[in-house]
Order: C-alpha cells, then sequence, then structure tokens
C-alpha cells in the first residue's frame, strides 16, 4: 500500500479529544450538536464500504468532566483510519482534536498443546528483522 494509505493498515486506534473548553463551551448541552455529528459520522463510516479497504479500529472519544477526563468507547463501533473519514472528523471537532494511534500489532500466537504442559509454540512465519 502506497505512504498515504499507511493509517488506514497500521493505526491501533482513533482519539476524538473534547477537552478544549472553546469546544465544549460552558455546559454540557454545548457539546450535544457535537456528540451528534460525530455519532453520525462514526456510524456512516463503520459501514462504509472503505471499512473494506483497511483494519477497522476502535474510536476513543475523550471528555473533560469534572477536572478529569472520561474515555467513551463505543461498544462495537470500528472504523478505518482512512483520509476521507480522519478529514470529515476533523471538520466536526476541529485540528488537532482527532488523533490516530497505533502502530503494528503482531498477530497472536495460538498453542499447539492447551494441556499447559510443556506446550510449545507454533512456528512463526513473520521474517526476522534484518533478514
Amino acid at each position: 500500500f502506497a505512504i498515504e494509505e499507511a493509517s488506514a493498515h497500521l493505526a491501533s486506534r482513533i482519539e476524538i479529544r473534547l477537552t478544549d473548553p472553546a469546544l465544549v463551551g460552558p455546559s454540557e448541552e454545548s457539546l450535544v450538536p457535537t456528540m451528534r455529528m460525530l455519532a453520525g459520522a462514526l456510524r456512516q463510516a463503520a459501514g462504509s464500504v472503505l471499512s473494506l479497504k483497511g483494519r477497522p479500529v476502535e474510536v476513543a472519544i475523550l471528555l473533560e468532566v469534572d477536572g478529569g477526563i472520561a474515555t467513551l468507547i463505543p461498544h462495537g463501533l470500528r472504523v478505518v483510519a482512512e483520509a476521507g473519514v480522519l478529514r470529515k472528523l476533523t471538520e466536526i471537532v476541529g485540528a488537532g482534536r482527532v488523533i490516530v494511534r497505533g502502530g503494528w500489532i503482531p498477530p497472536k500466537r495460538e498453542r499447539e498443546n492447551r494441556s499447559g504442559f510443556g506446550g510449545s509454540w507454533k512456528k512463526s512465519t513473520d521474517v526476522p528483522a534484518g533478514a
């Protein structure tokens, strides 16, 4: 894949920070329209054909609550960190508030012997670095 598509394949999480007082405003009611627009954009991105062109990742929404930060992770909602999706989310919440976290996550290895007595690991098909 092209370097421009790296976030769609290598991301492990998308964070949306709603912690700026200018965005949140003096009351929780001022955040409701933003949250509704975010919910719609995320639902649309999760159901999009683009969700097949990368690795879907969880989305975390960080809110400032009583001087602390609360993290909301919508259950079952995963989107691909594709440029168009990130641009749409940034249009809703503003520049610098949509952060792609990640890196490569190796596949989980499976145990050959599940009894727990001296079981060996399956041979990895990964190529070691520098090989």
